[in-house]
């Protein structure tokens, strides 16, 4: 049965609903060559489209979502499509993130910041303190970005992390291992969505590879300027016909 929260009907049964959906971003620039467009204008539309789509996700009783916006191999790109995406991010700082958080919603970014302009480390380190004054009993979600990501370089860090604290050999387990990484604290994601998916295509991009490892997948040919709130709803209906087994016996 669908319920009513905010205003908004819920479209799936609560115990049908992932509680942590990652996105995997994809398709701004064939979106933007389709159309004679830079892939600048498609990035760009690619995020107005994004300010649209995450609160309905949220409106959907979600609790996390987490975004793959920059990987660690995304530096191969033209630096003039760089600079544009991180402007993009920090226009998202000023302009989208506050209102999310203003909606109840906390966001933490993941990946690595080293490599990220001072003013771009500021207004992360500003928007995710901002966020942790919101009210448990307030609280509606986490909206994760992952920006300078990727699984295996966030693996080679929670490695170097453990052996830097000399945790002993009996002590590490999965348990263990998943606290050093950069989700720790956050459920492991049920469903991963990618956007812009060529017929017969999937890949992962290193893109959550540990925390991934039983969620269900999703793929979409809509790139994502055109991914909407139908083609979420499909994204929905289909993780919710799926039996998740884990490891088990199909019955």
């Amino acid at each position: 049965m669908a319920k009513e929260k905010r205003g908004c009907m819920l479209e799936v049964e609560d115990k049908k609903t992932p509680g942590h959906i990652g996105i995997i971003l994809d398709g701004n620039g064939r979106w933007a060559q389709a159309r004679g467009l830079s892939r600048s204008e498609g990035h760009l539309a690619g995020y107005e489209n994004l300010k649209k789509l995450v609160p309905y996700i949220f409106d959907q009783r979600v609790e996390v979502v987490t975004v793959f916006a920059f990987s660690t191999e995304n530096w191969k790109r033209e630096e003039k499509e760089r600079e544009h995406i991180f402007n993009i991010f920090e226009v998202a700082i000023e302009e989208a993130m506050p209102k999310l958080v203003e909606e109840g919603i906390r966001i933490k970014v993941i990946g690595d910041r080293s490599r990220l302009c001072e003013s771009l480390q500021k207004g992360i380190n500003s928007i995710e303190e901002e966020s942790l004054k919101i009210d448990k009993k307030n609280l509606r979600g986490t909206f994760v970005v992952a920006i300078n990501y990727g699984g295996r370089d966030e693996l080679v860090s929670a490695v170097k992390e453990i052996v830097a604290r000399n945790v002993h050999l009996s002590c590490i387990s999965e348990r263990c291992v998943s606290g050093f990484l950069d989700t720790a604290g956050l459920p492991d994601p049920d469903l991963i969505i990618r956007t812009g998916c060529e017929p017969g295509e999937m890949r992962l991009s290193n893109f959550l590879i540990w925390q991934a490892a039983y969620a269900e997948y999703y793929c979409s040919r809509k790139y994502l300027p055109d991914f909407g709130k139908e083609d979420f709803k499909r994204a929905l209906r289909a993780y919710a016909k799926r039996k998740r087994l884990r490891g088990g016996n199909r019955s």
